[in-house]
């Protein structure tokens, strides 16, 4: 279990499975979250392999479980992963909950996981997630154009680096 300012990350546990199905299966949320090309989240139990990939669960500190952050493709030699992360409680959106548990993963990912970047994938039309992942530390990296099947789109390419961040905390 991490603590942020207003969250706690958990593991996934049995229980959390319909709720991730529910989100799994809403039309907003994979729009946003870009499940056509960015990512494959249909089965958060069995693509975690335990070494690859490390799931966790956004609670509020009050106790509300509102949506899940991953680092997936962990590369452990290389020392980098990929970010995925939703609020999937449309309810907590825009209350600062995403960017709170996005800089708790990174901290964690990169103090105790000894992670030495983190990268991932954005539709550019997702604004209030870009604005997020650029709050917690990420810097836009490039753009590519990807088919889908609504049109072309653009996806944002960004990371964040422990050193980075590092240099960043020490000039606050």
């Amino acid at each position: 279990m991490y603590e942020g300012e207003s969250v706690i990350l958990r593991p996934v546990d049995a229980s959390d499975k319909p709720l991730l199905l529910e989100w799994d299966n809403d039309d907003e949320l994979n729009l946003l979250m870009g499940t056509d090309v960015l990512v494959d989240l249909k089965d958060h139990f069995s693509l975690c392999d335990g070494r690859s990939c490390i799931r966790l669960m956004i609670e509020t500190k009050a106790g509300a479980v509102i949506g899940n952050v991953d680092l997936i493709r962990i590369h452990w030699r290389r020392k980098e992963a990929e970010l995925v992360a939703r609020i999937g409680r449309k309810d907590y959106w825009n209350q600062g909950y995403g960017s709170d548990a996005v800089s708790t993963l990174l901290r964690v990912a990169f103090s105790k996981f000894g992670l030495k970047s983190v990268y991932l994938r954005v539709y550019r039309s997702n604004k209030r997630a870009v604005r997020c992942y650029e709050k917690c530390g990420f810097r836009k990296e490039g753009v590519v154009v990807r088919a889908s099947r609504s049109g072309p789109i653009e996806i944002v390419l960004m990371s964040a680096s422990a050193s980075e961040l590092a240099s960043n905390a020490a000039a606050s």
